[in-house]
């Protein structure tokens, strides 16, 4: 038997969640990397490690788009770990975790599934605009770094045609120290 928990635009709106990882990291059994920087940079399904949770978006099967999460699983070996960072959570229609699998499921995951459905200028009854705006301070160097993003849709032609744009913009700022073992 499958479980399945889902999110939907109206939820992933409440949180101040930047991008998908971080949305997806408020259901239950969805466990975070976080690596260095502390942003959510992938996810796994229960106790299953990244490269074996399968994702998509709208029907798509999503491909580890950097080639390795930076310092998690696959980190140097191509892996196949969904890295959802670049996608905002303003985008987002719904989010069905699957945490299991049957044989009517596309195959390629073995702890669970996610089916990310993107929004489209047909979901909106009126012209919809959306603005959100944050910062973020450094404790060491306090300087402040900013973040937003704005989301509009419409419907034209009788509502038969809609658009749906999104822009958004983050920068993060960290310090990173490494120790390193000193040879003779």
């Amino acid at each position: 038997s499958t479980a399945i928990d889902s999110i939907s635009a109206e939820d992933v709106g409440k949180f101040p969640d930047q991008n998908v990882n971080e949305a997806i990291s408020r259901i239950a059994g969805i466990a975070i990397d976080r690596g260095d920087s502390g942003e959510g940079q992938g996810f796994s399904v229960g106790a299953d490690t990244p490269n074996t949770t399968s994702v998509d978006i709208d029907g798509m099967s999503v491909l580890n788009s950097n080639g390795a999460l930076s310092s998690g699983t696959g980190a140097g070996s191509g892996g196949r770990a969904a890295d959802l960072r670049e996608l905002p959570a303003a985008m987002i229609k719904t989010i069905d975790v699957i945490k299991g699998t049957t044989a009517a499921m596309t195959e390629g995951s073995l702890g669970g599934s996610v089916h990310i459905e993107t929004r489209t200028g047909l979901d909106f009854d009126k012209p919809f605009l959306s603005f959100s705006a944050d910062g973020q301070q450094n404790s060491i160097t306090e300087k402040l770094t900013p973040s937003g993003s704005a989301i509009f849709g419409r419907k034209f032609m009788d509502d038969r045609i809609g658009i749906v744009g999104t822009i958004s913009y983050s920068e993060f700022e960290t310090i990173s120290d490494i120790q390193q073992q000193q040879t003779s």
